[in-house]
């Protein structure tokens, strides 16, 4: 998660934790009026906060698969993240 918030802050995001009911995500992200999910987690986990809005919602993980995606949620590999995502 220090890594991940590191990044978005230097790639210009402001960010919060995001909560929404009793669940939460790591970051919401903002940056030029446009919004990012992230969440943080080892391993590919699809449990994910219901935002209903049409940002970018992103699983960052340790796994180096890519390209998987459930419901508009995008899992990326950290090592990918931090070198594309801007």
């Amino acid at each position: 998660e220090n890594i991940v918030c590191c990044h978005l802050s230097v790639c210009g995001y402001t960010f919060y934790i995001g909560r929404y009911g009793d669940k939460e995500v790591d970051f919401v992200g903002e940056r030029n009026g446009e919004k990012l999910y992230v969440q943080v987690v080892y391993s590919v986990e699809w449990e994910f906060v219901g935002y209903q809005d049409n940002y970018p919602k992103i699983v960052v993980t340790m796994d180096e698969i890519e390209g998987v995606s459930y419901q508009g949620i995008e899992q990326t590999p950290i090592r990918q993240f931090l070198l594309c995502w801007k």
